[in-house]
């Protein structure tokens, strides 16, 4: 892929005790494959495996090529930043910006990454990339009004600043003088 850079030669599923379905694949690069590549490149594969089904099903469906037809599928990813480097976590926003634009897929997707909210909250990607930033208060979800980067640092921000409460736990009877603290954050 042009994201991981990696051309994959030979691919197949394998499925783990009837519970999971991976995909193991050989790659153009000795030592490259399935079993070697980084959790980061195992996530990108897939992800435009989903996105090469989605074009598949776009290309099988007329009805989607209208311009009646605005939404032609809907992909979900959690954690899209997970184990990715930052170049890797840009490369893969480019390809599914193109998929989306090109096969109608609408993309959902979870990020811890400031770097990745940084560049998508620039005004270069407000045509589009819509960020909701959710923020957790005691027993409410809200939605942060008109995230920008700055928000988003000031709301971690005053969540590292909350108070942490320190409680001593004692181990087993003999182990005189030693504590373990259990750090807990008051919601």
């Amino acid at each position: 892929t042009t994201i991981t850079r990696i051309k994959i030669t030979e691919s197949k599923p394998q499925i783990i005790k009837n519970i999971k379905t991976r995909t193991e694949y050989d790659t153009d690069r000795l030592g490259i494959d399935s079993n070697t590549a980084s959790a980061g490149e195992d996530n990108v594969i897939v992800i435009i495996k989903n996105l090469v089904l989605l074009k598949y099903y776009y290309d099988h469906s007329p009805q989607c090529h209208d311009d009646v037809c605005t939404t032609a599928s809907i992909l979900l990813i959690d954690e899209i930043d997970a184990t990715l480097h930052p170049a890797m976590q840009l490369r893969l926003l480019y390809t599914l910006i193109d998929y989306s634009e090109s096969y109608k897929i609408q993309v959902f997707f979870t990020t811890h990454s400031l770097f990745l909210l940084e560049k998508l909250l620039n005004t270069s990607y407000k045509n589009y990339v819509l960020v909701n930033y959710l923020t957790h208060q005691d027993d409410h979800v809200t939605l942060l009004p008109e995230p920008s980067i700055q928000k988003i640092e000031r709301h971690l921000q005053v969540l590292l600043a909350l108070p942490r409460q320190v409680r001593p736990t004692h181990n087993q009877p003999g182990d005189k003088g030693r504590l373990d603290h259990v750090l807990h954050t008051p919601h």
